[in-house]
């Protein structure tokens, strides 16, 4: 009776070489994603160049101020996490605006393939057709490529998403405390990113391993995520006297959505909005911009904007009581008790207004842009009609590379802002 023999090489091969050509073809399947991405970034941003963003100043004055032993501006240190300052100072510290958009570049061409990754696991038609989806989205790329945290925030969520996808797979505790780095890196460049906390619950879910060892990687977690929170909420008290991770998270939320776009704190709502209406009435209407403009509290909480909001917080700031902003926290989740089904209805609404992008015509914005470039050539009058009656913008007969697209600004209002139809 013969003896199968199987030869020492395909042996070998099974141990040593097959690890390595099965990681080698899943690179392999990523590369193409991220090169196509990569190149497409440059095309777009030829168009949509490196731009401000929300709050640049800030960032750059956290970023001067981080190593110093007595900040200028100790409270800013404080509203803001240091992620944002430190990525984008550090670029413009050692690197040239080029430079900037190759780090850019390779972090979004990196967030698209994060995701293809894990679609793929589905259907690699799909997680094509989901790259040029995204790629096509030219709001997503104004937003990433922008001095903002939006673009960091970008980046985390797709490498979280990737991340703990392919950790339900693994009862392994080093993937774990992996997770619960990148959850701490988020909450480190946006404190509203404290939910993802939770994760600490997926590997109760994990199938095929024993409950022991579940509760095991569910603890490695959140000994990992807490070590890291209490070490820069220690930081934070050490410098500045505050044991936390940033000083504004009770006074946004929910207060800031419910104040400055919905408009329903009232002081009928319970106690802690009454105390908050009396202080405002005390500290806030004083100020003699206020009462130029005869605001009296009826008209600050039921025409409420960013400057008033702004202003209550200076004030709260300086005179307030010594848990400064548990008021608004307090405030604002007695407006949500008031009105429950109110509320949910509202928040959805909010989430639709963000996602809809039927009002924002994205491909309008690259005609247009196009068109400007054009009609930097001199004679080229059908263009610049076209631009005022298509874009509602001005041609600047400048060169090509400072054409921009530049939509026509609205009037604004009064000087505090005030819109008195928003209710």
């Amino acid at each position: 009776m013969g003896v199968a023999v199987i030869p020492s090489k395909v042996n070998s091969a099974s141990s040593d070489t097959w690890p390595r050509k099965f990681l080698a073809r899943k690179l392999s399947l990523s590369f193409a994603p991220f090169l196509t991405m990569f190149v497409w970034f440059w095309v777009v941003a030829h168009w949509f160049p490196l731009r401000e963003g929300r709050d640049m100043m800030n960032y750059f004055l956290c970023f001067r101020d981080m190593l110093q032993i007595e900040p200028e501006f100790p409270l800013l240190m404080l509203f803001r996490t240091p992620l944002t300052p430190l990525f984008y100072g550090t670029c413009f510290e050692f690197l040239e605006v080029t430079g900037i958009e190759l780090v850019l570049a390779l972090l979004y061409a990196g967030s698209i393939t994060f995701v293809f990754a894990v679609v793929r696991e589905f259907s690699i038609f799909g997680a094509w057709t989901l790259s040029a989806l995204l790629g096509v989205n030219l709001w997503l790329f104004r937003w990433f490529n922008a001095v903002g945290s939006e673009t960091l925030q970008t980046v985390l969520l797709c490498l979280w998403f990737s991340f703990t996808f392919f950790a339900m797979r693994s009862a392994k505790l080093l993937v774990w405390v992996g997770v619960a780095l990148i959850v701490f890196l988020l909450v480190f460049n946006r404190p509203g990113n404290q939910t993802f906390a939770l994760c600490f619950l997926l590997p109760l879910f994990i199938a095929s391993v024993p409950v022991k060892r579940r509760l095991v990687l569910s603890g490695s977690f959140l000994i990992t995520y807490a070590a890291a929170h209490v070490a820069f909420c220690s930081l934070n008290y050490l410098r500045y006297g505050e044991f936390c991770i940033a000083k504004l998270g009770n006074a946004h939320l929910p207060f800031y959505r419910l104040f400055v776009q919905e408009h329903v704190i009232s002081p009928s709502n319970g106690p802690a909005s009454l105390r908050l209406a009396s202080f405002v009435a005390e500290k806030v209407l004083t100020n003699p911009i206020y009462q130029e403009y005869e605001i009296t509290q009826d008209v600050f909480f039921r025409c409420s904007t960013q400057r008033m909001f702004n202003s209550m917080i200076y004030a709260l700031q300086k005179d307030g009581p010594a848990d400064d902003f548990a008021i608004l926290r307090d405030a604002g989740l007695e407006s949500i008790r008031q009105d429950l089904k109110g509320s949910l209805l509202r928040y959805l609404e909010h989430l639709v207004t963000v996602l809809d992008y039927r009002d924002r015509k994205p491909s309008k914005s690259v005609i247009c842009a196009i068109l400007h470039a054009l009609s930097c050539v001199r004679g080229q009058s059908i263009i610049r009609v076209t631009l005022r009656k298509v874009c509602r913008c001005q041609p600047k007969a400048t060169c090509f590379r400072q054409c921009r697209y530049s939509p026509r600004t609205r009037e604004g209002g009064m000087k505090i802002g005030l819109d008195c139809n928003a209710r």
